[in-house]
C-alpha cells in the first residue's frame, strides 16, 4: 500500500509538471523582504503590516519572532515561548529552530550551530536575527545596504525581481517613525522602541 501511494504521488507531480525532488521548493514563498524602520513586510509583493519595526545591530538585521516567523508561513501556533529558559521556537514541518536570548547560538532540528549575534528581548518582544532564521528555513538571504533591506527567496532559485516592493517600502518608511536604536549593553535589553525615550520593565515575555 505504502508502494502504491508513493507512485500515485509521483504520478500526480509529473502530471502538475512538477519534479518529485522540487516538489518541496514550490511550496516556499518566492520573496519575502524586510525594511529596517518600517511596520510592514512584503512576501510575494504583496504587503503586510506587523506594527514593529524591524532594527540593525551589530550589522545584523533584527525581528519580532512571530512576525518573522509568520513571514516565512509559519503559523502562529507553531511558534512558542519558553519562559523558564527564555527559548523561542518555529516550528515548520521538516524544521525546528530554537534560540535562546543572550546565546549566540542556533538549534536546527537538536544541532548547535555558532552564530556571531545573540536574540535580545526588548520592550517585553523577543527579537531575531532575520538572516539565520530564513537560512535554517530554507532561504537565500542577500543585504541592500542603499535601501536597508533583507530580501529572502528560496534557496537554488534565482533572486526575484523585487523593484516593485523596494518601492513600496521605501515609500511606507517615509510615513513611519524610525524606532529608537536599539541597547548597546547586552545586559540592559529593555528599552521603549515606540519614540517615547522611556525604559520599560519586563511585565511579561511576548512572542509577537
Amino acid at each position: 500500500m505504502k508502494k502504491l501511494t508513493t507512485i500515485v504521488l509521483i504520478l500526480i507531480l509529473a502530471v502538475a509538471g512538477v519534479h518529485p525532488a522540487l516538489a518541496e521548493d514550490y511550496t516556499k514563498l518566492k520573496s519575502i523582504v524586510f525594511k529596517v524602520g518600517t511596520p510592514f513586510y512584503v512576501v510575494n509583493k504583496t504587503d503586510i503590516l506587523k506594527g514593529v519595526s524591524p532594527f540593525l545591530q551589530k550589522d545584523r538585521i533584527y525581528v519580532p519572532v512571530r512576525f518573522l516567523g509568520n513571514a516565512f508561513g509559519i503559523t502562529d501556533n507553531n511558534i512558542t515561548w519558553d519562559d523558564s529558559t527564555q527559548t523561542a521556537t518555529i516550528k515548520d514541518d521538516n524544521t525546528t529552530l530554537q534560540m535562546t536570548i543572550g546565546q549566540a547560538q542556533i538549534i536546527f532540528n537538536g544541532n548547535i550551530k555558532q552564530i556571531d549575534v545573540p536574540p535580545l528581548l526588548i520592550q517585553d518582544r523577543t527579537f531575531l536575527p532575520a538572516r539565520y532564521v530564513a537560512e535554517s528555513l530554507g532561504y537565500q538571504v542577500s543585504w541592500d545596504d542603499k535601501n536597508q533591506m533583507l530580501i529572502c527567496w528560496p534557496q537554488g532559485q534565482q533572486e526575484p525581481d523585487i523593484n516593485g516592493s523596494i518601492n513600496w517600502l521605501n515609500g511606507q518608511s517615509q510615513q513611519t517613525t524610525k524606532p529608537l536604536n536599539p541597547p548597546t549593553n547586552q545586559s540592559t535589553t529593555w528599552m521603549d522602541i515606540t519614540g517615547s525615550g522611556g525604559i520599560s520593565q519586563p511585565t511579561g515575555i511576548a512572542v509577537d
